[in-house]
């Protein structure tokens, strides 16, 4: 009897210090590789609506309703998920920084478990192939609830991997499905862009030059004078009123879509309303030396199309030259109004 009870001691004090050795928190990482172009696979982890097509967190609850923000891809992206049954009845995730093809971190609450995080690291494989590095990391846990990481490891590694092979899928059925046509017809949004206009040569450095002055001048005014916050300020943009090659003139706006449209007008600064209507839209990868013959490509395109389009036009930068180690990693999204 002595013995049993000293056993049974034994036990519960091993049981008492064994979380104190425990990490608190916990760490699991997959990887996979996938037959697609980095770009690709970046753009459905960027993107919260493609990301839900095939992550595991929201997945678990039956009955799940999901909200996305707006828009639902690019910094401080979120989605947040709610049901009235299930592991965890709600729960958000939110990007909190990226680099283009590089990286994209993720804040993740489940409940009243905050303070989780997940990275994703892009590797370019060559031959068209990328590799994925996933990670999770839990929030730190008290004791003596470390023991629960241990028991949990195998059911989060199993969740990303899992999110890996339904992602393979999608890539594969979306390359099998997709539209051959090189750009896209859209409805787009009346927005308000607020920037300040610009007059150049056509010397592509003197245009750089003056839209990298504008752009840090006019997020400065906003972010700093005016405590705009910074996930109501879209990604660079440039509205091009004139490219006259004969005339050697360009005249662009650059600034950015914000949400608030009540930033006092200052030193040239000004809104500028793009009305809502269709447009056609491209995307370009490569040097900016190159978009007057993306816009050109795109004029043709329409033509044969039968579409009348704006003479004003668009482009929306999606990372910049301090982005990217190199031009042919630049990408642009162009946007050209039609007539209706």
């Amino acid at each position: 009897m002595k013995k049993a009870l000293f056993f049974l001691l034994l036990l519960v004090v091993a049981l008492a210090i064994t979380p104190l050795f425990l990490p608190k928190t916990l760490y699991v990482e997959e990887e996979y590789v996938f037959d697609e172009n980095i770009s690709t696979v970046y753009e459905y982890f960027y993107d919260m609506q493609k990301f839900t097509q095939f992550d595991q967190w929201s997945k678990k609850n039956p009955n799940v309703e999901i909200t996305y923000s707006s828009p639902s891809s690019g910094p401080n992206a979120s989605y947040v998920w709610t049901s009235n049954a299930g592991e965890t009845q709600e729960g958000k995730v939110q990007i909190i920084d990226s680099k283009l093809d590089e990286f994209i971190n993720y804040n993740l609450n489940f409940g009243e478990t905050k303070g989780n995080v997940s990275e994703i690291i892009f590797q370019e494989m060559g031959d068209n192939k990328t590799r994925v590095i996933w990670t999770f990391e839990s929030a730190e846990a008290n004791y003596p609830f470390q023991v629960f990481n241990i028991l949990m490891r195998n059911a989060v590694k199993e969740d990303l991997a899992q999110g890996f092979i339904l992602l393979d899928n999608l890539l594969k059925k979306d390359k099998i499905s997709s539209n051959p046509e090189p750009y896209s017809v859209k409805n787009m949004e009346e927005k308000k862009l607020f920037g300040v206009l610009q007059q150049t040569s056509l010397d592509q450095q003197e245009i750089d030059t003056a839209m990298a002055e504008t752009f840090g001048f006019v997020r400065s005014y906003l972010i700093d004078a005016n405590e705009v916050m910074r996930d109501s300020i879209s990604n660079p943009v440039v509205l091009w009123k004139m490219y006259d090659v004969d005339d050697n003139t360009a005249i662009f706006i650059c600034g950015y879509f914000i949400e608030d449209a009540d930033i006092p007008e200052v030193d040239g600064m000004e809104y500028t309303l793009l009305p809502a209507g269709r447009v056609i839209k491209g995307v370009h990868q490569g040097s900016y030396l190159n978009l007057p013959n993306a816009y050109s490509e795109m004029r043709n395109y329409a033509a044969k199309k039968g579409f009348k389009l704006s003479k004003d036009a668009y482009d929306i930068h999606l990372n910049t030259p301090e982005d990217v180690m190199v031009d042919s990693k630049l990408r642009t999204e162009i946007y050209i109004p039609l007539l209706e």
